[in-house]
């Protein structure tokens, strides 16, 4: 984990759970959860969404989807959601 990503875990753990950032921080775990693969749920629905049929399209929409929010929440330090 980087080092914005411990101190973003230590600075949850000891702020008030709904504070509106710990609220935003939560929804992107969450994002990171729908897309922790490229054939997870969030991916899977931008495909049905966009109702892509062929084979090759659909694979090259599911990677781009799942590389592109991966980097993104990667730069802000969201891991993976863990049970305390």
């Amino acid at each position: 984990m980087s080092n914005r990503g411990v101190a973003l875990k230590n600075w949850l753990k000891s702020s008030n759970l709904l504070n509106p950032i710990n609220l935003c921080v939560m929804g992107l775990v969450k994002l990171r959860q729908n897309l922790k693969d490229v054939n997870a749920f969030g991916p899977v629905w931008l495909i049905n969404f966009e109702d892509i049929d062929d084979e090759e399209e659909k694979e090259r929409v599911s990677r781009d989807a799942y590389e592109r929010v991966n980097t993104f929440l990667n730069t802000l330090g969201i891991g993976e959601f863990k049970e305390r």
